[in-house]
């Protein structure tokens, strides 16, 4: 899977895009929840049969699927985890709506359902969805042209999410989103000796695996006439062409921060001098403890397209649920607010120079939310070799003008399914962190460390 470079002022921020997808079971449902919702009428109506795509954004060239959505594109790899959908665990939800956004039912795909390129090989990227439906509503491709939707929801049981209120025939995409359905941040991994790290995604395949809450939502149209026996191969109509532009794009509902060891590396970590200082810990102190499955609707909802698109805005939960914490980051009680960073094997394997990856993943944020608290930032910890010397600085999570962060420089919003990275150069009397505001720019900021 790739990322695409969303542009904050003079902040680094790369986009996570998302979009595993399908590969289910002969089952009544093809989640477990107890709200699946599947009207009175499934026998009433001829089954139709459609093919559509789910599928991660990758890289602009000819060799990949494309989006007329250019901000739901990626240029950097993503990792299984970070795209995998648990289908294993049965963790996935498909919803129908007419064309005026009105939910049809809920839909379970056919048993048959084929991988196309979304292997471990590929990082769980391209998925192909099958379906065969018994819905009256398609009955009226034969008078005309026919829209719907369809949106996907997946990743939420682990996490306390809450039931989305379903009701066919009345409920609108809009009144879902409403909902602010909430989920519960993931905030540690335990691991098989009873310790913990920071959270980190289960592999691919776990049933009971904990994965990324993710949503996603495209609007198809059926040409009259389409179930008229000019269909692909079995008879399946193809909503999802090949240059990509009706694939179901998938959103992540958290954002990452990534801080890199770059420390006195210049171009490699195997070329690194000898005895230099490391990043020895990094945490995160300030979070929101709830975030929500879905954005707000406008968030979809612009130039006059409802399909899944790259937020402009945080969405906050209705109980935001904010830790706030210690305004002194040197004190050992923060307030119940503290998530570790956890060492990111995965995308430290992505990254050509080497260098370590401490990574963290958090639900939306927004300053103005939180009011007068304290604003979530960064606990940096750094060792001199041999153990010998600590040192403990704050990375303010802010946007930085010359090497330099004013007070009215604070990040105002930390936006799901972005990647917010810091690479830290070096670290003497002064942390130095490198940051990307585009492809082609750079930056440095200067922080003070605890002498």
């Amino acid at each position: 899977m790739k990322y695409r470079f969303a542009i904050h002022p003079h902040t680094l921020v790369r986009l996570l895009v998302i979009l595993p997808a399908v590969l289910l079971f002969a089952v009544s449902c093809v989640n477990d929840y107890d709200n699946c919702t599947t009207p009175a009428s499934e026998h009433t109506a001829d089954p139709v049969k459609l093919r559509f795509t789910i599928v991660t954004r990758t890289a602009m060239d000819n060799h990949t699927r494309q989006t007329r959505a250019a901000d739901i594109s990626g240029e950097e790899k993503g990792t299984a985890p970070e795209n995998y959908l648990n289908l294993a665990g049965r963790d996935i939800r498909f919803l129908l709506f007419d064309g005026e956004q009105k939910l049809l039912r809920e839909f379970t795909p056919d048993a048959d359902i084929t991988v196309a390129e979304g292997s471990a090989n590929s990082n769980y990227v391209t998925y192909t969805v099958r379906a065969t439906i018994a819905e009256p509503y398609f009955a009226r491709v034969a008078d005309g042209n026919l829209s719907f939707y369809i949106m996907v929801v997946a990743n939420g049981k682990p996490y306390r999410q809450n039931a989305f209120v379903l009701a066919p025939g009345t409920t609108t995409i809009k009144a879902i989103a409403d909902q602010l359905v909430a989920f519960t941040l993931p905030t540690h991994t335990e691991l098989p000796d009873g310790s913990s790290i920071g959270w980190v995604p289960s592999q691919p395949g776990e049933a009971n695996g904990e994965y990324i809450p993710m949503a996603g939502l495209q609007q198809f149209t059926l040409p009259q006439g389409a179930f008229n026996g000019n269909n692909g191969p079995e008879g399946f109509v193809e909503l999802s062409p090949e240059n990509g532009n009706k694939d179901i794009n998938m959103l992540r509902a958290l954002a990452k921060i990534e801080v890199i060891d770059k420390i006195d590396i210049i171009d490699n970590l195997a070329n690194a001098p000898a005895g230099r200082v490391s990043v020895e810990k990094v945490e995160l102190l300030g979070y929101c403890a709830t975030g929500t499955v879905l954005p707000a609707y406008g968030q979809w909802n612009r130039n006059g397209v409802l399909e899944t698109q790259q937020v402009e805005a945080p969405t906050m939960a209705s109980s935001l649920a904010y830790r706030a914490p210690n305004s002194d980051y040197l004190a050992d009680n923060q307030n119940n607010a503290l998530i570790d960073f956890h060492q990111d094997e995965n995308a430290t394997e992505n990254r050509e120079d080497g260098c370590s990856v401490f990574s963290v993943y958090t639900t939306e944020y927004s300053l103005a939310a939180i009011g007068n608290a304290v604003r979530p930032y960064v606990r940096v910890i750094v060792q001199e070799p041999e153990g010998k010397v600590e040192k403990i600085y704050r990375l303010r999570l802010a946007t930085y003008t010359n090497g330099t962060a004013g007070e009215d420089n604070n990040i105002s919003a930390l936006l799901r399914n972005h990647i917010y990275r810091y690479e830290i150069t070096s670290a003497s009397t002064e942390l130095e962190i490198q940051y990307t505001l585009c492809p082609m720019g750079e930056g440095i900021a200067q922080i003070p460390p605890f002498n």
